[in-house]
């Protein structure tokens, strides 16, 4: 079985580094095929989703609210309508916990899923990885990844695309029920992406085989196994 590469989707109140982490969304994949977004969301063992609740008073609620940041600007745009299925998603979700239940219950995830030689993925990892280090910091937690072990999505997208201009497109995501902005569901569909991009790329390198045993070649492209 192939290493269990994260993605790794989060909502929040703010941006980052201080902004509040309002809900965590991962899904755990491998390169070996590309799956629907809704096909990734049936593997349970393999998803992760939970709401930061900061309503119920503990300990560590008040050092989170303490130590991170809400914006203005995100809470405007999340009243929005166009965030409200969104919204009520997220609202009404019965998976939550306090910062700390949260962020110790990821952690678990992410250690019992990660391949010791895989990579934990965002869109980009700056944003969402970055935030999710300070959170785990703020709460007295050892970051579950190594910093090596970040990658970034949107990168991936670029090098595909450039790489096979003609011939790499985004997939049209189909038959999925997606609520954009819920974090499990945005990570599905970036699962998607990576997949897609990845697989286009192994592709690149390994050319189909001719009948004559020829290989195809792109025209402007060396590939490995082409003599020098």
């Amino acid at each position: 079985m192939a290493p269990i590469e994260i993605m790794v989707d989060i909502e929040t109140l703010g941006p980052p580094p201080y902004g509040r982490l309002l809900q965590i969304g991962a899904v755990g994949f491998d390169f070996n095929k590309v799956l629907e977004p809704h096909e990734l969301l049936q593997r349970k063992l393999l998803i992760f989703d939970m709401v930061v609740d900061t309503d119920h008073a503990s300990a560590d609620t008040a050092q989170f609210i303490e130590h991170t940041r809400i914006d203005t600007d995100t809470i405007k745009w999340w009243n929005e309508p166009s965030q409200d299925e969104a919204r009520n998603a997220i609202h009404l979700s019965p998976r939550r916990g306090t910062p700390l239940e949260c962020l110790t219950a990821f952690s678990s995830w992410i250690k019992r899923n990660l391949g010791k030689k895989a990579r934990v993925w965002a869109k980009p990892p700056m944003f969402d990885l970055g935030l999710l280090r300070y959170s785990f910091q703020i709460a007295g937690l050892k970051t579950p990844w190594a910093h090596r072990q970040e990658a970034c999505l949107r990168t991936l997208l670029w090098t595909a695309k450039h790489a096979m201009p003609l011939e790499f497109k985004v997939p049209a995501i189909t038959n999925t029920g997606l609520i954009p902005h819920y974090g499990l569901h945005d990570a599905a569909e970036q699962v998607t992406l990576a997949q897609a991009a990845m697989a286009g790329l192994t592709r690149l390198q390994h050319p189909p085989v001719a009948p004559d045993g020829t290989m195809k070649a792109r025209r402007g492209v060396k590939h490995v196994n082409e003599k020098e």
